[in-house]
């Protein structure tokens, strides 16, 4: 199952990246909750959890969501930059896919193909 698990993530992933694909920048996003420096921490799926580090193989993950609306970032050891702006559910990222973070308590969550992405704001 922990095979199937690191199978799907790095789809999720990959697919996530493309989402992130072609952004620029955005508006002022200063006051936001969502501003900062998230960092991966696990990955769920099919009743499974690991730890974000295992899953990738060390492949950092960290985002930094931007006042101008831009993100600087790493997901599963990829570079990315994008944009992002603040919905009612969490945070929507602008791509060539678009994807939402659905905020979950103190946390970020990226679901894609039954797999989560789980973020925690450093700091």
């Amino acid at each position: 199952m922990k095979k199937c698990i690191a199978i799907l993530s790095c789809i999720a992933i990959l697919v996530t990246i493309a989402a992130f694909a072609g952004c620029g920048a955005g508006k002022d996003l200063s006051s936001s909750k969502y501003l900062g420096v998230w960092v991966g921490t696990d990955v769920t799926g099919f009743g499974e959890s690991e730890s974000m580090d295992s899953v990738f193989n060390g492949g950092q993950t960290r985002l930094e969501l931007k006042a101008d609306g831009t993100v600087e970032g790493i997901m599963g050891g990829e570079k990315i930059d994008c944009t992002w702006t603040e919905v009612s559910s969490g945070v929507k990222f602008k791509g060539d896919i678009k994807t939402t973070a659905k905020a979950e308590g103190d946390e970020l969550v990226l679901k894609v193909i039954g797999v989560s992405l789980h973020l925690k704001k450093e700091g």
